[in-house]
């Protein structure tokens, strides 16, 4: 009898530990355009549309999308809503990790996330309303700043595009209230370091990651899946090359099927078109990308080629060795994958 009572005790004690998971926290991309004709709400409900839903369940990195069989037209809003989440989670947030439109990773905001009118919990991706904080809907930030558009994308992004997808950390409540600063969590020291590394033939114009009275640029850690800038600058212009490559340093070992998807390029501030390239590491333990080098004849097989797409047709050196020629300055923007 004791132990029946017991366990009845135990039982109730643990749901009464769990209502809110009870909840349906599902995270969905919502969108509509001005007259509702192209329209998702977390259902596949509708002719011509199809999306990716997330069920949240706490503290992790998720993603959601949305696709159309048609190009998007015009927009009237789109925001990630989680169901449910702000009454299981009144204090949680949203952090964009990427925003791919059309498979293609694009440039993106940190917006605020905020609580809607259903007990939902929203980010705006994009919407005509936005005219600073409104206290009223909970404004908070993952990192505790909000002075900033609470817009993730720009109208521009969405049109002519079929599909959209979001990766995003969820966190159920490490962030501050609003008007509160959280710490940004640092960079890790031993993150892999992002170069662009260039050199011509007599070693008179270099960049290696260390600025000098030859050159100076910028690098990037890499903590994981996301847009990275690198850039290398030049006192006087190039006049001839050896080799060109972004080069992330101790990477293979950490994450052995990552992949570079180069977004952009831009020689002395102008964009360039490019080569689909592959990502490779020679030495086992740095990960590059070929930007152009004077070695290549084909992929070799025995530096573990990969590519973004896991597609290696057609894949080469990035750019020309004309490319190169009488420019100062060169910036790469590129997604990266850790591939796991």
């Amino acid at each position: 009898m004791k132990l029946r009572v017991f366990l009845i005790m135990l039982l109730l004690a643990l749901l009464a530990c769990l209502p809110a998971l009870a909840e349906d926290t599902t995270a969905f991309l919502a969108f509509t355009n001005q007259d509702g004709s192209q329209a998702y709400w977390g259902y596949d409900d509708a002719a011509g549309v199809r999306g990716k839903t997330s069920n949240i369940t706490g503290d992790g990195t998720y993603t959601v999308s949305v696709t159309f069989d048609q190009p998007i037209k015009d927009i009237y809003f789109s925001q990630i809503i989680i169901r449910n989440a702000d009454n299981v989670w009144p204090n949680s947030t949203l952090e964009v990790l990427s925003v791919k439109i059309d498979r293609i990773p694009v440039s993106f905001s940190q917006g605020i996330t905020m609580s809607g009118d259903d007990g939902s919990t929203v980010l705006s991706l994009w919407d005509p309303w936005f005219q600073g904080i409104d206290y009223n809907y909970s404004p908070r930030a993952f990192d505790g700043n909000l002075n900033r558009d609470a817009r993730v994308l720009k109208m521009e992004d969405f049109l002519g595009a079929k599909r959209i997808e979001v990766k995003f950390r969820f966190s159920t409540g490490s962030a501050q209230a609003a008007t509160s600063s959280a710490a940004v969590t640092p960079v890790p020291s031993d993150a892999p370091l992002a170069i662009l590394a260039f050199t011509n033939k007599s070693e008179t114009q270099f960049y290696w990651g260390t600025d000098s009275g030859i050159s100076t640029g910028v690098t990037a850690p890499i903590t994981g899946d996301g847009l990275y800038t690198i850039s290398a600058n030049f006192t006087v212009p190039i006049k001839e090359i050896y080799f060109s490559e972004i080069l992330i340093k101790n990477c293979e070992k950490k994450w052995p099927k990552s992949t570079i998807q180069i977004t952009s390029i831009k020689m002395d501030g102008r964009k360039i078109n490019f080569a689909k390239g592959f990502t490779c590491s020679t030495d086992g333990n740095d990960t590059i990308m070929s930007l152009w080098d004077p070695w290549f004849t084909g992929i070799n097989r025995k530096y573990n080629p990969r590519s973004y797409d896991g597609n290696l047709s057609g894949a080469r050196r990035v750019l020309q060795k004309n490319d190169f020629m009488n420019v100062s300055s060169i910036e790469i923007q590129f997604y990266f994958s850790t591939g796991e």
